[in-house]
């Protein structure tokens, strides 16, 4: 998801290429469509994603009405506004990482705090 030119491509990239694993480099048509993401997701089988924070919670919905074989939905790049992702079906983790120091130095699952979806209210 991250262009080219940002640190994050490499985190996202790389690792997952040396665990012998498939990357799926997406196209900025779909990657800014929130109905054509989910559809790759599910077209391809995606497990494993990373979303601009700004983008997370839109997808948390887009996807909670489709069939998605995602283990993991990772985020990262700004605040994370606080909201109770409720029971899903994959992990959510939030990724911090201040650039001049490395892409990622810590992270977190959300875990729900009950059994359903709450907004975060900004």
């Amino acid at each position: 998801m991250a262009g080219v030119g940002f640190d994050a491509f490499g985190w996202e990239l790389f690792p997952y290429l040396s665990s012998g694993a498939s990357v799926l480099l997406v196209n900025n048509e779909d990657r800014l469509s929130l109905g054509r993401l989910g559809d790759l997701f599910c077209q391809e089988g995606i497990t494993h994603s990373f979303v601009a924070t700004a983008m997370l919670w839109d997808l948390v919905r887009e996807l909670s009405t489709r069939c998605t074989s995602l283990e993991y939905l990772l985020t990262g790049g700004d605040r994370l506004a606080g909201a109770n992702p409720g029971r899903l079906s994959y992990k959510l983790v939030n990724n911090y990482g201040p650039t001049e120091n490395t892409v990622v130095a810590s992270n977190y699952i959300l875990e729900p705090e009950s059994g359903s979806y709450s907004s975060p209210s900004i």
